[in-house]
């Protein structure tokens, strides 16, 4: 078990987790501090095992995710940029070209897919036992500093965005309750969790069609000819987008 453990810390993109992990505890942190005047408590304690209370939350988020791990802005960059392309999240961040808080609110998605208690911090912070996932409204107030930023991060969630268009995370109104915007939950796409994860997944549509065979030793980089690069490209855009949209429905 030590030695998983070990190697796992010495993974470059478990590292880049980590030090992410650091600074969402510390948000939400302060977040879960600035509404505990609230007095939520009572009603809480009723609901034992169901959602953490305030001293669990706060022992869970201050809790070390790593010690040689960053827990500031300037300190994640400077390990980002060592890690450069390393990271599973530094090749997402790229190829999609996210935003600093778009980057971070797809951390804040998969933290759950990591700990299962992050799920009951959301609950907390969101006021209701059944929200086991952040809300537009928790993340926006997770990674803005005053409402101004806050109304102007909201474009973030929006249909041509980056996160939506590219299907890297989803908008749910799961009891279809007609919630308010900011209301609805962000999840993020079980195939991109599990790249980020690194147990990567076939998409459900493509299962009876495609095998996922991976490499027995790590490629950093691979040629094709340009015309094969060329018509891979335009078929992939001819084609995907009539099978996300098969799906969605």
């Amino acid at each position: 078990m030590g030695q998983r453990t070990a190697m796992k810390e010495q993974n470059p993109n478990w590292v880049h987790l980590r030090d992410e992990l650091s600074l969402l505890n510390r948000d939400l942190l302060h977040e879960m501090r600035r509404r505990a005047p609230q007095g939520q408590q009572g009603q809480l304690d009723q609901l034992q095992g169901l959602v953490l209370n305030e001293h669990e939350i706060v022992s869970f988020l201050s809790s070390d995710v790593g010690a040689h791990m960053a827990h500031d802005e300037q300190g994640c960059e400077q390990s980002t940029q060592n890690l450069g392309a390393v990271s599973q999240l530094n090749q997402i961040t790229q190829l999609f070209r996210l935003s600093r808080i778009e980057e971070r609110c797809l951390v804040l998605c998969v933290a759950a897919e990591i700990d299962a208690n992050y799920s009951k911090v959301f609950a907390f912070l969101q006021d209701d036992i059944t929200q086991k996932q952040p809300s537009i409204d928790l993340a926006l107030r997770l990674f803005s500093k005053d409402l101004p930023q806050s109304i102007e991060n909201r474009a973030i969630f929006s249909p041509n965005a980056p996160l939506l268009k590219n299907h890297l995370l989803q908008l749910s109104d799961a009891k279809g309750r007609h919630l308010p915007y900011l209301q609805l939950t962000l999840k993020l796409d079980e195939r991109i969790a599990a790249f980020l994860l690194q147990t990567p997944q076939l998409e459900r549509v493509l299962i009876d069609w495609a095998e996922l065979v991976m490499p027995n030793d790590p490629v950093s980089f691979i040629t094709a000819p340009s015309e094969v690069r060329d018509q891979t490209f335009s078929s992939s855009s001819n084609v995907l987008p009539k099978v996300m949209r098969r799906y969605d429905r």
